[in-house]
């Protein structure tokens, strides 16, 4: 059964019940494995391909919230975006009720698949650059890779993007933006901030690595989840403000396109944001 066909058939109805393999399919169809980094860990990591199910529950972590949810809701998946299983495990024995092990042994006995998309999600989504740079009003340029700026919005090529507003603003304006798109109550940022800002690059997540590259695309100003002190030290002694919203908080719009994604293959789908609120179907 091809893609375009899951997909016409989950528009004709409310919802669709799908095997974990048709939907694993499709989310690699977006976000290819092999697009992720060498030391990720993604893909189905719990579960059996042939479960199927109508729903599905997103969230940045696995946590309770999420597990609670999809029991709740019937629910046959829950994707992460940070893996739920990530170096070597050595044993699964149940202890504390957010404990991980204790989650991971709940999902199996309620055959409740855990699949991750991580680093292939973040250089495959380019709706995530999209939906950023629509909701601060940039104009998108390109992307961020390790060896330097890439231009143009492509999937597989790069993390985040870099982007200009249509005219240089007063950092206070741009934090406003910022604080208001990602509902953060706040954020950290180098001292003193760039007093204008024209081009700004993002990365979600942990970007310190991008930072050199993000100043060599000519950006004044870097966000990002978190950096460091020391890289956040040395940008700004090289002119590039930098500013870190919290990893957790940077991936918010994980959350938003995979549910849309999900949706698009028929699936009832909630997003569970870091205040564990409910942005529902």
């Amino acid at each position: 059964m091809s893609l375009s066909y899951l997909r016409a058939v989950s528009r004709s109805r409310a919802s669709s019940r799908l095997r974990l393999s048709q939907i694993i399919e499709d989310l690699h169809s977006r976000c290819r494995p092999e697009w992720a980094a060498e030391w990720d860990n993604i893909g189905l990591l719990l579960g059996d391909p042939s479960w199927s199910t109508d729903g599905a529950v997103v969230s940045v972590d696995l946590t309770r919230e999420a597990l609670d949810e999809a029991r709740e809701r019937g629910s046959r998946l829950i994707v992460t975006h940070h893996p739920a299983i990530f170096r070597g495990i050595r044993s699964l024995v149940a202890s504390e009720p957010r404990a991980l092990d204790t989650l991971m042994l709940e999902a199996a006995t309620h055959r409740i698949g855990i699949v991750a998309c991580h680093t292939n999600f973040d250089v495959g989504a380019v709706e995530v650059a999209n939906r950023i740079c629509d909701g601060l009003d940039l104009m998108p340029l390109g992307r961020l890779s390790e060896k330097g700026p890439v231009e143009g919005l492509q999937p597989g090529e790069g993390y985040g993007f870099y982007a200009d507003f249509t005219r240089k603003m007063a950092f206070s304006e741009v934090a406003h933006r910022v604080k208001r798109l990602f509902k953060l109550d706040g954020y950290w940022v180098t001292d003193p901030p760039p007093a204008q800002v024209r081009r700004v690059g993002f990365v979600a997540g942990k970007g310190a690595s991008f930072a050199t590259v993000a100043r060599e695309a000519g950006c004044d100003l870097f966000i990002t989840g978190e950096a460091g002190y020391h890289v956040a030290l040395e940008a700004s002694r090289r002119g590039l403000g930098l500013m870190e919203l919290g990893h957790r908080e940077s991936e918010f719009f994980f959350l938003e396109v995979m549910k849309s994604w999900l949706q698009d293959l028929g699936l009832k789908t909630v997003a569970l944001n870091r205040a564990t609120q409910r942005s529902k179907t």
